[in-house]
């Protein structure tokens, strides 16, 4: 099956090949649909390398991020079953661009399969088995990702990289997440911090619009999959060595070490 020309050129990229500097115009999905279609492609070409599906992230969870992309309502990318890290796992595969986002992930308990009618809020609550800390790793393909317009960044299969959950958080019961805050620090310098309420109102809002989005399309959730609701802090840029740390006010924290090991720790290891 031949592929499209942005598809061709988003997985040279995702290769090593060098960001794209500018998409032409007629080689730009010209609406929603055919950004997700070329998002399909990049997808399925992935998936023998990277393993199946196992998470998604949801982005432009704001009012003005949604204005500044073009966009009239959130997108979501997918994510990788060998692209989804523990708490203090190691993210080997960085190169320039990549950038962390703190953000409230949901891992499902039941799945949300597609469907004629609507998930309510209620239903889409019910399927969730643990609320976590999660970080989201980002890479853009185009060297000016803001510029470029969400069309081409939902082409680019939301352009995350990988997520990194934390492993206990908690069970749903009847709490309140939009009144949940997080500290990032790398290093043990603080980055940034932010507040969930900036994700749609409230987190768990971006997984009931993901579950219906997904089921319009024929597509759904399955139980066990991971899904990063949306950025509660802005892109951090990460570089080998660095170690992240994301504290939230009631789910916990989640650690993530950016690079190998130091070449002392790896022969230590060694002689044990």
């Amino acid at each position: 099956m031949r592929r499209s020309k942005l598809a061709s050129r988003l997985l040279q990229v995702r290769r090593r090949g060098p960001v794209l500097d500018d998409v032409p115009a007629d080689v730009r999905p010209p609406s929603v649909a055919a950004a997700y279609a070329v998002a399909d492609e990049v997808v399925a070409a992935l998936v023998p390398a990277l393993g199946r599906v196992a998470g998604y992230k949801v982005g432009a969870t704001s009012a003005a991020g949604q204005k500044a992309l073009g966009l009239e309502e959130p997108f979501y990318g997918r994510c990788f079953a060998s692209r989804i890290l523990r708490s203090q796992g190691r993210w080997r595969d960085g190169r320039a661009g990549d950038s962390v986002e703190a953000e409230v992930g949901v891992l499902l308990a039941r799945p949300l399969p597609p469907r004629p009618e609507a998930y309510t809020e209620a239903e889409v609550r019910a399927a969730i088995g643990r609320v976590l800390p999660l970080l989201e790793i980002n890479r853009p393909a185009y060297a000016r990702p803001f510029e470029i317009g969400g069309r081409c960044l939902i082409a680019d299969n939301g352009v995350t990289q990988a997520l990194v959950r934390g492993v206990r958080g908690l069970a749903p019961g009847r709490r309140n997440f939009a009144r949940e805050r997080v500290v990032l620090s790398i290093g043990g310098r603080e980055v940034a911090r932010g507040s969930a309420d900036v994700v749609l109102g409230d987190p768990l809002r971006a997984l009931h619009w993901l579950a219906n989005a997904l089921s319009a399309r024929g597509r759904g959730l399955a139980a066990g999959d991971l899904v990063a609701t949306g950025a509660m802090t802005p892109p951090i840029p990460i570089v080998a060595g660095d170690t992240v740390v994301a504290r939230y006010s009631s789910l916990g924290t989640v650690t993530l070490r950016v690079g190998d090991a130091p070449a002392s720790r790896v022969m230590a290891r060694g002689k044990k």
